[in-house]
């Protein structure tokens, strides 16, 4: 039978369709090149290579943005008559886990399936991105550690799953370790995604954004290029690095160009960038109504309402800052709706989603203590919402802000100086600080 290059059996491909089929893995693994298309170009090839289908329709599942959702539906009923191996067989079911918002029970069935066949690249790329979603730092770093020991460093795809392991690792604050092991992974795969993106959360994580800045600019090349599949969300990185530096202005040159202005499919992904950036801005005190009022007319048809909580925040984020009154009460009626459902997404929006939009809307329109006391009690756990560390933190940084302005001198001092503990070099750190300590 033919085998992918990782030694997996391939039920209905030929040697040309599996060849195809490899150069989407490495593409899809290190985030650069085109796996839909190559994936496409082997079914195309061998209309019944069944992991060919599923992989296109991991792809479509995991992109969080429901225009994507029916493509995915499509690619795993075109596998659904066709003949598997168990490996492909147990692919299809983590894939209707996945696709019926059951993230957690994704999870878990991930960690049976990698244990059973742990040189199965794409199992683990797409279990490190359900873990993601769900905000399962542990997962994040134990199950490709437990694959690792499967690996031999010649196999294809190694340095990837290293540059997972690497992520895990600075998720779970494993700090010095997971930088050394992603800039060995650098060494090794120079575009992969998450090797490079690793070391920039090290140094987010830590509040190195002088050394950020100059880690970005010296691999810039390899990472901006239009053929990097995750650019725009390694230009997040970017500007949270300036805006540390209180370099605003480069922050909005760096929304301008390349989060917005270089925004591709999938959309929610991006905007979700851009949202968060935007709003970080706007808690600096800078005008963003202008530029949020287009990033909220871009979010239509990419946020549905019960889709994915985390998007569902970011896009009423915009809409807030944006004035679109309109817009936000239509997501949270839709939400409201999908929150009254069944099932582990439906939770989500009714126990996180629904609450942080109200408490940044009091935020957003100066109930500064009632936000306080929406989000102080709900902060730890938003885990559940997605996200890394990093992408999360506008929760935090919204709740200071908050007790700041309310007055809540207690609050605020412990909260200013919690962040100040993790990053004592940040410019808006050390100024809510010293807002928080004035006598």
């Amino acid at each position: 039978m033919i085998r992918d290059a990782q030694g997996n059996a391939l039920t209905g491909a030929d040697a040309t369709a599996a060849a195809h089929h490899d150069t989407g893995l490495q593409a899809l693994a290190t985030f650069y090149g085109d796996p839909v298309a190559a994936f496409e170009a082997a079914t195309a090839v061998c209309p019944g290579f069944v992991m060919a289908h599923l992989a296109r329709a991991w792809v479509m599942a995991l992109s969080t943005d429901p225009t994507f959702l029916p493509l995915a539906h499509a690619s795993l009923e075109a596998s659904a008559m066709l003949p598997a191996t168990d490996r492909e067989a147990s692919h299809r079911a983590l894939l209707r886990l996945a696709l019926s918002g059951e993230l957690s029970r994704a999870a878990q069935a991930f960690d049976a399936h990698v244990a059973a066949w742990p040189r199965d690249l794409l199992a683990i790329e797409m279990g490190l991105i359900v873990d993601l979603l769900h905000g399962l730092s542990d997962s994040l770093r134990d199950r490709p550690a437990q694959a690792l020991a499967h690996w031999s460093a010649d196999l294809p795809g190694h340095a990837s799953l290293c540059a997972w392991h690497a992520f895990g690792l600075e998720e779970t604050g494993a700090y010095d370790q997971a930088e050394s092991l992603a800039r060995a992974a650098t060494e090794r795969a120079p575009r992969d995604y998450f090797a490079h993106h690793t070391v920039a959360h090290v140094m987010e994580m830590q509040g190195r954004a002088e050394e950020g800045l100059a880690w970005m600019e010296i691999r810039r090349p390899l990472w901006s290029a239009p053929g990097h599949l995750a650019r725009g969300h390694v230009w997040w990185h970017q500007a949270l690095f300036h805006l540390d530096l209180d370099q605003t202005d480069a922050a909005l040159s760096v929304y301008d160009h390349h989060i917005l202005g270089e925004l591709g499919p999938p959309a929610a992904l991006g905007l979700a960038n851009a949202s968060a950036l935007l709003w970080r801005i706007g808690l600096l005190g800078t005008d963003v109504v202008s530029r949020a009022r287009t990033l909220a007319f871009l979010w239509t048809g990419h946020a549905d309402g019960a889709t994915s909580p985390y998007n569902e925040l970011h896009a009423a984020m915009a809409e807030l800052q944006a004035g679109d009154d309109i817009a936000l009460d239509r997501r949270r009626t839709a939400m409201r709706q999908a929150a009254s459902g069944d099932g582990e997404t439906a939770g989500c929006l009714r126990d996180l989603a629904l609450p942080l939009v109200d408490g940044f809307s009091a935020f957003h329109r100066g109930r500064n203590a009632e936000a306080a006391a929406i989000l102080h009690p709900i902060r730890a756990a938003c885990l559940r919402l997605g996200g890394s560390h990093a992408q999360r933190d506008f929760i935090d940084w919204t709740l200071t802000e908050a007790a700041l302005r309310a007055g809540l001198k207690d609050l605020a001092q412990a909260l200013a100086q919690e962040r100040l503990n993790r990053k004592p070099a940040s410019h808006p750190v050390r100024a809510a600080w010293l807002r928080a300590n004035a006598a």
